[in-house]
């Protein structure tokens, strides 16, 4: 049996058949999340004892057999973990999903290391990602304590955010061998549905590329394919200083 046919198989079983469906006695953690894209709701429920282990763990919900059964297998995997231990798991998981090409992690048996390698057949289905990821968002907030509901729609506009930056960090100074993000020329980055909202400003107002950068930088947020608008916004309050730079082009520049 190919990776695929697992991965269809496992799906089908734990979406059918949810472990750890229901709420858990005594809990004293717990976080809702929801992936409006596709009507997925998750309650997960959260025991940790004095040690801050998993003693138990569950979740209500509804949506489609990816997000129920990416639930139904996350909590199998919890049980019994300390909360650093279920960190890593979900930082690894997260991580195979998004780029990895496989799990890092030895705290997994190989056996469950599998059930988790065949929900990353879900890359092939970029929207279904959101789906196979929401109950592993929401358990992070449930450990956290922090009582907020997760969206999944936030994490799609903080991801094209981060492409955005990305094609941001391509454009260097002139002048200087630092790209203008790590310069701290940008301010601002927000996203919008299909629409980009960036704040920058330049070294000095009459700096020698101010018509010529702040187009590029239009120019660069356009080649994340999500985009198809973007509001540049040019300031000069507050001015710009090196201390406004990262730590990374300091160490560039000696400084």
């Amino acid at each position: 049996m190919n990776l695929k046919e697992l991965y269809q198989e496992i799906i089908l079983e734990h979406g059918k058949n949810p472990r750890n469906l229901g709420k858990t006695d005594n809990f004293n953690k717990d976080a809702k999340g929801n992936n409006p894209l596709c009507g997925d709701n998750v309650h997960i429920y959260l025991k940790l004892n004095d040690q801050r282990k998993v003693e138990d763990i569950s979740f209500e919900g509804s949506g489609c057999a990816i997000s129920m059964a990416s639930a139904s297998i996350m909590t199998d995997l919890m049980k019994g973990k300390s909360d650093n231990e279920a960190k890593e798991i979900i930082e690894d998981f997260l991580g195979m999903i998004k780029e990895n090409p496989e799990l890092k992690s030895n705290i997994l048996k190989e056996d469950d290391k599998t059930k988790l390698m065949c929900l990353s057949g879900v890359k092939q289905y970029p929207m279904r990602v959101k789906c196979a990821t929401l109950s592993w968002h929401t358990l992070v907030s449930a450990m956290e304590n922090d009582g907020k509901e997760i969206s999944t729609e936030k994490w799609y506009f903080m991801e094209i955010k981060d492409k955005i930056i990305e094609e941001i960090k391509k454009i260097y100074d002139p002048e200087l061998p630092v790209n203008i993000y790590d310069l701290g020329l940008i301010y601002d980055v927000q996203v919008n549905q299909k629409k980009a909202k960036i704040k920058m400003t330049l070294t000095t107002p009459n700096c020698p590329v101010a018509e010529s950068l702040p187009k590029e930088v239009k120019e660069g947020a356009m080649q994340v394919e999500e985009i198809e608008d973007v509001d540049l916004e040019l300031v000069w309050d507050p001015p710009w200083t090196k201390d406004m730079m990262s730590d990374a082009a300091k160490l560039e520049l000696n400084l």
